[in-house]
């Protein structure tokens, strides 16, 4: 995935109806696999709902995980 598709996915997680850590995603980046919620988008970076500060230019693909 691109940064921009990357961005795309996030800024559609947070702008869905209800709360975004309702929304469970698989985030993976260069060094980890994660399995998690999203809590908020900051100057390049996300925070999840395990407390993990992952860079956004670090992920390589992220997808929201079948209920």
């Amino acid at each position: 995935m691109t940064n921009l598709e990357v961005n795309n996915v996030i800024d559609n997680i947070f702008n869905t109806t209800g709360y975004a850590f309702n929304i469970k995603v698989i985030i993976e980046t260069k060094d980890k696999l994660y399995n998690t919620s999203l809590i908020a988008k900051r100057n390049g970076y996300i925070l999840t709902l395990d407390n993990d500060r992952i860079n956004i230019d670090d992920i390589i693909s992220i997808k929201r995980k079948n209920p």
